[in-house]
């Protein structure tokens, strides 16, 4: 016995640490054209340099990101500047974090074995060794939640006969976490519904329930504090109950897909499969989820687990966000199967397979070692990624042209502004264009006052200068292989000079 835990022990500590030097070794400098990271490191940097929290967005900029993300950026904006490199490796140790927090959530449902080998699963997962390159708030909102909860099973562990000292001290902890959860993203308020819906269920005593709610009224003065949006992020669910139906209809299918794609690949001609299989899946959880009530059985973890699937499944998502917005899904999903599992081999395979001597411990394992497998075949095949983009030359050469020749305060459009506004500290808009919809373009030329148009030929692969019209002349000033800058002017300012 001793033996084994020194073997599990070895294998944990090789594990960090080849975790370590792959994912650090394979970051790369730079990134996509997307445009939130830009707005996070954005903030940070007015945090570091004194100013509004929200200088230098863009001027159609519609949303102030929670201050969480930001906050944990200042320290290293401060010290490197922006620095990819070091921004990505921070993605790395909070997904350490997040995978050790939910170590100790694993181990308290499951067996050391199974735990350790899920611990593995999360540790070399395909999908973080590509999502790490993004600087987003995904994943250290993703340690802060996970570690929130193991916090308050602390929490709720105390109170089976531990000083009402020692109960209040998990729970702070725990509120504490949650609060900074709920201030990286606004699905960590979340968190405190299902405290409060736990509570509820479980008869907990009112004065925990009444601090819980406490805690989430000062986070959301917190956010309204830095003037992050609120209510505006949730205007997509307030509109006509039809179109809540259908969302939850696409997204039933969207979400379960995904926490299954962290962890296994599915060919292409079965992708049509989870059409039937996800609406099954969602009324055996939903029937789980109500048994469990029935039964006094609930526990918080499961809690939660339905209480987020509810709030994904009611948010209009887009794929890249279905697959961010799911991660705190992704462990949880993992050890509610294996339990289910384990209780469906004992109750209807284990005589069936005895002659085979198989025991639900060995196909489990053998289950998650497959998992392990896919991982780090397809983290082998995807070792050389690098999706960077604005570190190409020709970015670089178009963003030092318009910091050199273009001043303070003349705004430009262009169609990723909050990337460009980032390292030329020029104001700007989004460049829309949609055939028929031209007067549009004009009245964002008009109403942003704009001097300037950037295009990326890849996106709009024609000649602005034909935009021309009685009222605005678009002259070409500057362009490489990839990249054009017009000067816009208007017409009567063109006769006087």
């Amino acid at each position: 016995m001793r033996g084994h835990k020194n073997g599990d022990k070895y294998l944990f500590i090789l594990g960090v640490v080849l975790f370590l030097l792959i994912n650090i070794f394979t970051i790369k400098d730079g990134h996509n054209w997307g445009g939130d990271f830009s707005q996070y490191i954005r903030h940070a940097k007015n945090i570091v340099e004194h100013k509004d929290y929200s200088h230098g967005l863009p001027l159609d900029s519609w949303v102030v990101c929670t201050p969480g993300f930001p906050l944990v950026l200042v320290p290293f904006v401060k010290v490197f500047g922006i620095q990819f490199k070091v921004f990505k490796t921070v993605n790395v140790v909070f997904w350490l974090l997040f995978s050790l927090s939910f170590y100790a959530i694993a181990k308290k449902r499951l067996k050391e074995e199974p735990a350790l080998l899920v611990f593995m699963v999360l540790l070399f997962s395909h999908f973080f060794f590509i999502f790490k390159q993004q600087v987003l708030s995904d994943v250290p909102f993703l340690f802060f939640l996970t570690f929130s909860i193991v916090l308050y099973l602390k929490f709720l562990e105390s109170q089976k006969g531990a000083s009402l000292k020692r109960q209040w001290l998990f729970f702070i902890a725990a509120m504490v976490f949650m609060m900074f959860a709920a201030l990286v993203r606004h699905a960590g308020l979340l968190l405190f519904v299902s405290v409060l819906i736990y509570s509820l269920f479980q008869k907990k005593a009112a004065k925990f329930m009444m601090a819980a709610v406490c805690a989430m009224a000062a986070v959301i003065f917190l956010q309204a504090l830095f003037g992050a949006s609120g209510a505006g992020h949730f205007h997509e669910i307030q509109g006509p109950w039809g179109n809540m139906f259908g969302v939850i209809a696409n997204n039933v299918v969207s979400v379960l897909g995904t926490i299954m794609i962290y962890f296994i690949p599915i060919p292409a001609a079965l992708m049509p499969v989870l059409f039937i299989v996800a609406p099954l899946l969602m009324i055996v959880i939903t029937g789980l989820f109500f048994y469990r009530i029935k039964t006094k059985k609930l526990e918080f973890v499961e809690c939660f687990f339905v209480v987020y699937l509810v709030g994904v499944l009611v948010w209009p998502l887009g794929l890249q966000e279905v697959q961010r917005y799911a991660l705190p899904l992704m462990g949880l999903s993992l050890v509610f199967c294996i339990e289910l599992f384990g209780l469906a081999w004992r109750k209807y395979f284990q005589q069936r397979f005895c002659r085979l001597r198989l025991s639900v411990e060995q196909v489990t394992r053998g289950f998650l070692l497959l998992i392990l497998f896919f991982n780090v075949l397809n983290i082998r095949m995807q070792f050389s990624f690098n999706d960077d983009a604005i570190f190409q030359n020709d970015a670089v050469e178009m963003m030092n042209w318009v910091k050199a020749n273009t001043r303070e305060d003349e705004h430009f459009l262009f169609r990723r502004p909050r990337v460009v506004g980032l390292f030329t500290d020029r104001l700007g808009a989004q460049l829309t264009l949609v055939k028929g919809y031209e007067g549009k373009f004009y009245w964002r030329v008009r109403k942003f006052s704009v001097r300037w148009l950037i295009n990326d030929k890849n996106i709009f692969p024609f000649n602005f200068e034909q935009m021309s019209n009685e009222e605005f002349v678009f002259l070409k000033v500057f362009e490489n292989r990839s990249f054009e800058i017009y000067k816009v002017m208007r017409r009567e300012l063109t006769k006087q000079e």
